[in-house]
C-alpha cells in the first residue's frame, strides 16, 4: 500500500481530490486527518507507517463488537472457562475503542425462556462490571444465538460502514461462533480476537480442547484471527473529531 506525502504549497492539489484517501490505488476506505510538520503536509497514514504500524491499524470505522458479556457466564454449573485472562483483556479493548471514540456495539442476549441463567428477570442477564454500555454506544438484544438474528444488526453496521469489525466475547463456541460466521457470511471483513473469547467444557472435551477448536475453524474461512497484543500494537489514538458520525441505539 503506497501513501502519498504533499509539499505545503500543493494543499490546493491534495483537497481537490477525494478527502478521504491519500493512497494511490485507492484501496483504502479509513479516515484520513493530515498533519503539518517541518513544511510538509503528511497524512495519519504515513506517519503511522512510519512507527511501524501497517494496513492493520485500527481507526475510527472500526467496530467492536461485544457478545454477551453476562453475569450468567459466573455461575459454576458451567464449568471451569478457558479463558487466559480474557475478561481483563475485553476490558483492556473497550478501554481501548472508546478512548479512541471508535464505534462499540453491546451484544446482550435476552431469551425469552424463564429458566434461563439470561432471562431479563434474572441477575444473569445483567452486564458484567465494566462492561455496561456507555453514553451513546449501541446496545442490541438477541433472543438466539446469532446477534443478527431477530435484530437490526445488518443494518446498524450497514449504516455506520465499519472497515472491520472485531469480536470478543462469550461463549466462543456458540454466540461468538455464530456471531461471527453470518458476519462473514454478510460480508463483513471480521477479526476475532481469540484471548478476548472465553470457551467452557462440553461434554468429555475440556475447555482448551473447545477453544482451540473453535477458532481453528473459524480462521480465514469467517474470520482473521488476532490476539489482544496485536490489536493493542496496531491501535492509533487520534485526538481529531470523528466528523459527526451517526449514533443510534436499539433496544430489540
Amino acid at each position: 500500500m503506497e501513501v502519498s506525502i504533499f509539499p505545503a504549497n500543493d494543499v490546493s492539489n491534495v483537497f481537490r481530490d477525494n478527502y478521504e484517501c491519500t493512497l494511490a490505488d485507492r484501496t483504502s476506505t479509513s479516515p484520513v486527518h493530515w498533519i503539518f510538520q517541518e513544511g510538509m503536509l503528511y497524512s495519519n497514514l504515513y506517519v503511522h507507517r512510519l512507527n511501524g504500524g501497517g494496513e492493520d491499524m485500527i481507526t475510527k470505522n472500526d467496530v467492536l463488537l461485544l457478545i454477551d458479556i453476562q453475569k450468567g457466564f459466573h455461575n459454576p454449573k458451567l464449568g471451569s472457562p478457558y479463558d487466559l485472562g480474557a475478561v481483563e483483556n475485553m476490558r483492556d479493548l473497550l478501554k481501548l475503542w472508546r478512548k479512541n471514540k471508535s464505534r462499540v456495539i453491546h451484544i446482550q442476549h435476552t431469551p425469552k425462556e424463564r429458566t434461563s441463567l439470561f432471562h431479563p428477570s434474572k441477575e444473569g442477564h445483567d452486564f458484567m462490571d465494566g462492561f455496561v454500555p456507555e453514553n451513546d454506544e449501541i446496545c442490541i438484544q438477541k433472543p438466539t444465538n446469532s446477534a443478527f438474528i431477530g435484530t437490526d444488526l445488518e443494518q446498524v453496521l450497514n449504516d455506520n460502514h465499519p472497515e472491520r469489525v472485531y469480536v470478543i466475547g462469550l461463549t466462543t463456541p456458540h454466540c461468538v461462533s455464530t456471531t461471527v460466521r453470518m458476519s462473514g457470511n454478510l460480508g463483513f471483513s471480521t477479526v476475532i480476537i481469540e484471548d478476548a473469547t472465553v470457551s467452557f467444557p462440553i461434554g468429555e472435551y475440556d475447555g482448551e480442547t473447545v477453544q482451540k477448536l473453535t477458532i481453528a475453524t473459524l480462521k480465514d474461512e469467517f474470520a482473521s484471527v488476532k490476539t489482544t497484543e496485536q490489536i493493542k500494537e496496531s491501535f492509533t489514538i487520534e485526538n481529531e473529531t470523528d466528523g459527526g458520525r451517526p449514533h443510534q441505539q436499539s433496544t430489540r
